[in-house]
C-alpha cells in the first residue's frame, strides 16, 4: 500500500532571509519513494506565488493569488533523487523562492530546464513605480510598480540593477520611470519623475 504524506508549505515575504524578498518555509522537503504527497500551500502575500517541481513527470505546480491556501497531490518517483522546486513567477526564484524535494535518501540534484524558452532577442519594458528601497551595495532595487504591460502585474518586487550606480541618490518614496531587460529581469535605466518631499 502506498504511503501518504501531507506537507504544509508557507510562501511569502514573511519567510525571507537576509538578502531575499520572498521564500518558502520549509524550503527542504523530505518525502519517501513511491509516496502520495499532498502539498498544502499557504500564500500569505497579496500577490501570486507558484510552487513548481519541474523534475516530476508530470510536472507538479500550484499557483495562488494570496492571501489564500490551496493544495494538490503527486506521486514521488521510485528512486533516491533530489529535485529542484521554485516559484515560477518571473524573478521570484531569483530573490529567494527556491528549495529542494529530497526523495528517499536523495541524490545529486536533477537539473531540469526551468521551462526555459529558446534564446530570443532581448526585449525591454517600461515601468513606473515608487522606490521602496535602493541597495547599491547589492545592486538591487525594491520598487512598488504599476503593471508592466507584457511583463509583470502590479506588485512590490526586487530587481537587479545594472550598473548599480543607477541607484545612487534614490530615496524611498521617489517616483521613478525605469527600463527593464525582460530576458534577465534587470533594470537598465532609471529616471526620477517625482522626488519625495
Amino acid at each position: 500500500m502506498r504511503s501518504k504524506q501531507r506537507i504544509v508549505v508557507k510562501a511569502g515575504t514573511a519567510y525571507a532571509r537576509e538578502g531575499e524578498v520572498y521564500a518558502f518555509e520549509p524550503r527542504e522537503l523530505h518525502v519517501e519513494r513511491c509516496a502520495e504527497v499532498e502539498i498544502v500551500m499557504e500564500n500569505t502575500d497579496e500577490i501570486r506565488h507558484d510552487f513548481m517541481i519541474p523534475g516530476l513527470n508530470p510536472i507538479f505546480a500550484l499557483n495562488v493569488v494570496g492571501p489564500k491556501t490551496i493544495s494538490g497531490s503527486f506521486v514521488t518517483p521510485d528512486e533516491d533523487v533530489t529535485l529542484f522546486l521554485h516559484c515560477h513567477m518571473p524573478a521570484h526564484d531569483k530573490v529567494g523562492m527556491m528549495g529542494k524535494l529530497i526523495v528517499g535518501k536523495g541524490g545529486p540534484m536533477k537539473v531540469i530546464s526551468r521551462l526555459a524558452s529558446p534564446p530570443t532577442i532581448s526585449k525591454s519594458y517600461e515601468g513606473v513605480g515608487t522606490v521602496v528601497g535602493a541597495l547599491p551595495r547589492t545592486g538591487r532595487l525594491i520598487v512598488d510598480h504599476e503593471e508592466i504591460k507584457g511583463f509583470m502585474a502590479a506588485m512590490q518586487m526586487s530587481y537587479a540593477v545594472t550598473p548599480p550606480s543607477l541607484l545612487n541618490g534614490l530615496n524611498a518614496g521617489d517616483k521613478i520611470q525605469f527600463t527593464i531587460d525582460g530576458a534577465n529581469s534587470t533594470i537598465t535605466s532609471i529616471r526620477v519623475i517625482e522626488y519625495i518631499k
